[in-house]
C-alpha cells in the first residue's frame, strides 16, 4: 500500500504531538512527586528524630535520611473527620499545605486559640511499625506562634495516648526565648507525657514554670523561661490537632482498639 507524502507528514506530526503530550504529562506528574519528595526530605531529620530513629548527634547524609525515612516509616493518609485511613491517593506525593489552601480539599473550622482557619480533608502521617504492632504515629501539627506560623511533628505511641516526642521545623519565635522550642533539652521533656486523660480529653499543656515528673504530673510540660506566650501557643496548636477537628477521631479509634 502506497501512502502519499501528505499522509506521511500528517502521520509524523500527529505521532510527535501524541508523544509530546505523553512526555509532558509524565514530566509534570514526576515533577510534582519529586517536589513532594524534596519537601518531605527537607523535614526528614525532624521526622526521624521525633520517631526515635535518629540520635541527637548522629550525622546523616541526605541519601541516608531518605533511605531511613522510606525504609523505617510508612507514609499514610488519614481522613480527619472519620479517623480512618485513606487508600485512594499517593501518601508520599501528598502536599498537605496545598490541600489545606484548596477549598475543594479542605474545610473551614471553628474559631480556635491555635489560629487555624482551614484543615485539609486528608492529612499525611508516618507510622513506625514494630513486631508487636504500631510503635509510633508521627502527626503533623501547626498553628500560630507569637510572631508567625509554627509547624512541626508530634509523635504518639501506638496506644494513641502516650507522647513519644515533639519537634518544630518552622517558626518565627524569638531567638534565645521562644526559639527554644527547637532545643533538644526542652523537647525531651515531652517524652512519656500523656496527651489525653482517662476520659479522652486532650490535657497536655505547657505550663508557666516547672512541671512535675512524668509519673506525678503526666499532663504538663515545663514552660520556656521568658516565653509564656510561645508556650501557650504550643499548647493551643497541640490540643487543636489532638481534638475533634484534627486527629482526635483517629487517635480515639487507636485507643479503643488498644482497650479491646
Amino acid at each position: 500500500m502506497q501512502f502519499s507524502v501528505t499522509y506521511k507528514l500528517l502521520f509524523a506530526v500527529g505521532l510527535c504531538a501524541v508523544c509530546s503530550l505523553i512526555v509532558s504529562t509524565v514530566s509534570v506528574t514526576l515533577y510534582e512527586r519529586q517536589q513532594a519528595n524534596r519537601r518531605m526530605l527537607g523535614q526528614g531529620r525532624q521526622i526521624l528524630s521525633v520517631a526515635g530513629l535518629i540520635g541527637e548527634e548522629e550525622e546523616l547524609s541526605r541519601e541516608d535520611i531518605a533511605e531511613r525515612l522510606f525504609s523505617r516509616l510508612e507514609a499514610r493518609l488519614v481522613e480527619l473527620q472519620s479517623g480512618r485511613f485513606y487508600e485512594g491517593s499517593d501518601a508520599v506525593a501528598f502536599d498537605q499545605e496545598k490541600a489545606a489552601r484548596d477549598p475543594e480539599s479542605s474545610r473551614e473550622v471553628d474559631d480556635n486559640p491555635a489560629g487555624i482557619k482551614r484543615v485539609p480533608t486528608l492529612a499525611r502521617i508516618f507510622v513506625r511499625h514494630a513486631a508487636s504492632g504500631v510503635e509510633t504515629y508521627v502527626l503533623p501539627i501547626e498553628g500560630k506562634g507569637l510572631w508567625g506560623d509554627m509547624r512541626g511533628f508530634l509523635a504518639i505511641a501506638g496506644d494513641g495516648r502516650t507522647i513519644r516526642g515533639i519537634t518544630f521545623y518552622e517558626h518565627s519565635e524569638t531567638p534565645g526565648y521562644g526559639a527554644e522550642v527547637e532545643s533538644a533539652d526542652w523537647q525531651v521533656l515531652w517524652k512519656g507525657r500523656l496527651a489525653f486523660d482517662d476520659a479522652g480529653e486532650a490535657r497536655i499543656s505547657v505550663v508557666k514554670g516547672k512541671a512535675g515528673s512524668v509519673q506525678e504530673d503526666p499532663y504538663n510540660v515545663d514552660g520556656i523561661s521568658g516565653s509564656t506566650l510561645t508556650g501557650d501557643a504550643v499548647t493551643h496548636l497541640v490540643r487543636f490537632w489532638l481534638g475533634d477537628q484534627g486527629f482526635g477521631p483517629f487517635l480515639s479509634a487507636r485507643r479503643a482498639r488498644e482497650a479491646s
